[in-house]
């Protein structure tokens, strides 16, 4: 496991965090919450993002891509997490792209791929929210008529799916409930109904309900679940690396208050107590860190305990998140909580990731199946 960045993943880091700073950060992210439909997106800055190479990192250089990897990816969701800058990065060119080149064909490959690298087209994952680790849900199902392959089912709390061209569905064949099927099916598709859903931490969100509606296959000898389990732990080790970002922010944002804050004629970071619940926040950070580098580079490496590794850093990294987001509104006092500073916005956005691929008790369980205690 690597302990550090090479040099071009350190460039790419410190590139992704002058830009995100300076043109979409946290102000930026309130600034659209409050003028724009309740729910957050900028074309401008996704667009701004693609043309920093973003889009592609996880691409192959055939189809437009760079092929850069999961942990340099990884130090650009550090980023995001740190500036709160939302994007249908994950959705899109994570998990919809690495299903795309695991199990489309070449032609589809080469139709899809490079528009979605170059941020033309939108395909998103259809997965129940992305708020439940178990893919396998008989909620949406496959009929074989003479119309051809048609998609009956709901998907709620789907990411991005307001913004989508595409959804890329896991469904059951009917009548065959333990038989899944990967399918792409046309955002504007007859029988495709979605409605804005809400969530408190102000992303993009959709109910989605398919009637009757046509699809198309990925034709693929790979089984579409395993490979849904696959692209679901980059998803959560990615996940797991925007709250480490989270965390550190806000870490970072409570040391800085507690330096600056006076009560009983002291600076309150001179209270013995504080001193110690930081020290605590501290080690938990830094153990989560170690866990998503560890998770982050099992990926690259493709090595065989990378499931484990993923669980791992996603359950830390749910219960060190949780616990920073926790004890900042705490040593900020009751206006933490409020509209008023920037750290109440972290802590919605903190508790959505905590489901978000997988929730912790999931991640144990998870984890455990992987070894023999």
């Amino acid at each position: 496991m690597p302990l550090a960045l090479n040099e071009e993943q350190r460039m790419l880091r410190e590139s992704t965090q002058a830009f995100l700073r300076d043109n979409a950060n946290v102000g930026h992210f309130r600034e659209l919450r409050d003028n724009g439909p309740g729910w957050v997106h900028s074309t401008e800055i996704w667009q701004a993002l693609v043309d920093l190479g973003l889009s592609g990192l996880l691409v192959a250089e055939e189809f437009g891509g760079s092929g850069f990897g999961h942990l340099a990816l990884g130090a650009v969701f550090e980023q995001m997490g740190r500036q709160l800058t939302p994007a249908p990065l994950l959705s899109s060119c994570v998990i919809s792209a690495s299903i795309i080149q695991e199990m489309g064909s070449v032609t589809l490959q080469q139709e899809l791929l490079p528009s979605m690298v170059q941020g033309e087209l939108l395909v998103v994952p259809a997965v129940q929210g992305g708020v439940v680790g178990d893919l396998q849900r008989a909620d949406a199902s496959l009929t074989d008529g003479t119309n051809g392959l048609r998609l009956n089912g709901t998907r709620r709390l789907v990411m991005d799916g307001l913004l989508a061209d595409k959804f890329l569905v896991l469904a059951s064949n009917s009548g065959e409930p333990e038989s899944f099927r990967m399918v792409l099916v046309e955002a504007s598709a007859d029988g495709v109904q979605r409605t804005e859903a809400r969530m408190i931490d102000s992303r993009c969100y959709a109910d989605l309900v398919f009637t009757d509606c046509p699809v198309q296959e990925l034709l693929s000898d790979r089984d579409a679940v395993e490979v849904g389990r696959a692209v679901f732990d980059k998803g959560s080790a990615l996940i797991a690396a925007e709250m480490l970002g989270i965390a550190e922010e806000l870490f970072e944002r409570t040391m800085v208050y507690l330096r600056e804050r006076e009560q009983f004629g002291a600076k309150i970071g001179s209270f013995q107590a504080l001193q110690h619940r930081a020290a605590k926040l501290y080690t938990e950070l830094q153990l989560t860190r170690s866990a998503v580098v560890d998770a982050l580079s099992a990926l690259d490496e493709q090595r065989d305990d990378s499931r484990a590794a993923v669980s791992m850093a996603k359950s830390l990294a749910n219960e060190c998140c949780r616990l920073v987001a926790s004890e900042s509104v705490q040593m900020h006092g009751g206006i933490g909580v409020t509209d008023e500073l920037d750290i109440g916005l972290y802590l919605k956005r903190s508790r959505v990731c905590q489901n978000l691929f997988g929730s912790t008790g999931y991640h144990n369980n998870r984890f455990a199946s992987c070894h023999d205690f």
